[in-house]
């Protein structure tokens, strides 16, 4: 699923991309709303990251809790 939505990601920034170089605005411009994009894409993508590895520490933990209670029980 992960690769799935990064693949249509990179379909849709390529799309947004076409759209932004056949505009008729400035070339600085052009390059400054594509430079903004790409670096809210990066944020969007790092805080994923994040998040994913936050859900995994969180389910090890869970994990560990709950191999503790079964050694304390023994």
């Amino acid at each position: 699923m992960k690769i799935e939505a990064s693949e249509k990601l990179k379909v849709e920034t390529a799309k947004f991309v076409k759209l932004i170089k056949d505009t008729d605005i400035s070339e600085d411009l052009k390059k400054e709303i594509i430079k903004r994009a790409v670096n809210l894409i990066n944020i969007s993508s790092k805080e994923s990251f994040i998040k994913g590895g936050q859900h995994i520490i969180n389910n090890l933990k869970a994990q560990k809790g709950e191999a503790e209670n079964v050694n304390n029980n023994k």
